[in-house]
């Protein structure tokens, strides 16, 4: 990946940096790619419970939502155009604490071309500081 420097237009306590795209090439099998985290904060949480009830802890809805969040500030810079062809979440059976941070971590598990296609599947996990919360896989049809 080509780093540039920190990006002073990101959001503070993203990540994010100032890169060139990254294109298909740019990915390597195995290698990790980014990291982030993402506040399961109460107001998160006041938030869900707004859209679906009142939650007995935090919901598993709400850790694919962090997840998503997270995919999006720690794969960066993508090329316009990408698709978010699948994926696939698995829980560990425990739930983060309200006020959890929830760390994300990113790597490439394989990429192939397949009918002038670019997929990259991305592995994911997420944790807080008790341990595992879930771990899955991103499918994206890559733009460049």
């Amino acid at each position: 990946m080509r780093l540039d420097g920190e990006d002073p237009q990101a959001p503070p306590g993203l990540g994010i940096t100032r890169m060139s795209v990254w294109t298909f090439e740019d990915f390597e099998p195995g290698a990790p790619v980014g990291e982030a985290i993402v506040a399961l904060d109460h107001r998160r949480l006041d938030l869900w419970e707004r859209l679906h009830g009142p939650a007995d802890g935090l919901p598993s809805g709400l850790v694919l939502a962090a997840m998503m969040e997270a995919y999006i500030a720690a794969i960066q810079p993508r090329p316009k155009g990408n698709v978010h062809a699948g994926q696939t979440l698995a829980f560990s059976g425990r739930r983060p604490a309200p006020d959890a941070g929830l760390h994300f971590a990113f790597a490439c598990r394989d990429k192939a071309l397949k009918r002038d296609r670019r997929w990259v599947w991305f592995d994911f996990e997420a944790a807080d500081a008790a341990g595992p919360v879930a771990a899955g896989t991103i499918t994206a049809i890559w733009a460049a």
